[in-house]
C-alpha cells in the first residue's frame, strides 16, 4: 500500500507541476525570460533547474515545495485575467495566451492533483506512525483504503463544483440576465457550495 501511494503522490506532483508549467509557457512573463536568456531552450533549463533545485532543499517537504512553485508558475497566467490586478498595474501589458475558462480549468486541476498529493503524503506519515505503534499491517491499509476512499469524493466534488463554476463564469456573460435571473444563479451557486460541505460532513461522520 505505501508503494502505490508513494508513486501515486509524485504522479500527482509531477502533473501539476507540468500543468503549472504550461501556464506559466502561456503567458507574458515567461516572454521576458526568454528575452532575458536568449532562447526558449536556456529558459526552460534555467527555470526548471532553479525550480528543482528549490524542491530539491525542501526534499523533507517535498508536496509542499512542489505546490509552492506550481503557484508561483501558475499566477502569471491567472492574474492576465484579473481586472483588479490589470486595473492596479495599468503600465504593463499582460498578453492572455489563453482563454479564462481554460486557464481556469488548468488552474482547478492542478489544485486538485496537489491535494492528492498532499493528503497522501499524511497518510503515508500516518502509515509510518501506526506501524512504529505495533498496529497491524493489515489494519492499516484498510484504514488507509478508507481514508483514501473518502477523500476522492472529496476531491470529486470540489473538481466537480469547480467545473460547474467555470462553466457558469463562461455563459453568464455571454447572455442577458435579469436581476431575477442573476439572484436566482447567485442562489443556485450558494446552494451548491453548502450541499457539497453538508454532503461530505456526513459522508465524513459516517466514516
Amino acid at each position: 500500500m505505501k508503494t502505490w501511494t508513494l508513486s501515486a503522490r509524485i504522479a500527482s506532483s509531477i502533473a501539476a507541476y507540468v500543468l503549472s508549467y504550461i501556464l506559466l509557457y502561456y503567458s507574458s512573463i515567461y516572454r521576458e525570460f526568454v528575452v532575458l536568456f536568449e532562447t526558449q531552450t536556456r529558459a526552460f533549463i534555467i527555470i526548471n533547474i532553479v525550480a528543482l533545485i528549490i524542491i530539491g532543499l525542501c526534499r523533507k517537504k517535498f508536496e509542499k515545495a512542489v505546490g509552492i512553485i506550481c503557484m508561483i508558475f501558475a499566477a502569471p497566467s491567472v492574474m492576465a485575467h484579473s481586472k483588479l490586478f490589470t486595473s492596479m498595474s495599468s503600465r504593463l501589458k499582460y498578453a492572455q495566451y489563453f482563454k479564462p475558462h481554460l486557464t481556469a480549468l488548468l488552474f482547478l486541476t492542478a489544485i486538485v492533483l496537489l491535494l492528492a498529493a498532499n493528503r497522501l503524503e499524511k497518510l503515508d506519515r500516518q502509515y509510518d506512525e501506526m506501524i512504529s505503534g505495533g498496529a497491524l499491517e493489515a489494519d492499516i491499509n484498510l484504514i488507509t483504503l478508507n481514508s483514501i476512499k473518502v477523500y476522492s469524493v472529496f476531491l470529486a466534488v470540489v473538481f466537480l463544483s469547480g467545473l460547474v463554476l467555470i462553466a457558469l463564469g463562461f455563459i453568464v456573460p455571454q447572455i442577458k440576465a435579469s436581476w431575477p435571473t442573476v439572484i436566482i444563479m447567485v442562489a443556485t451557486g450558494i446552494l451548491l457550495v453548502v450541499g457539497c460541505v453538508l454532503y461530505l460532513y456526513r459522508r465524513w461522520i459516517k466514516k
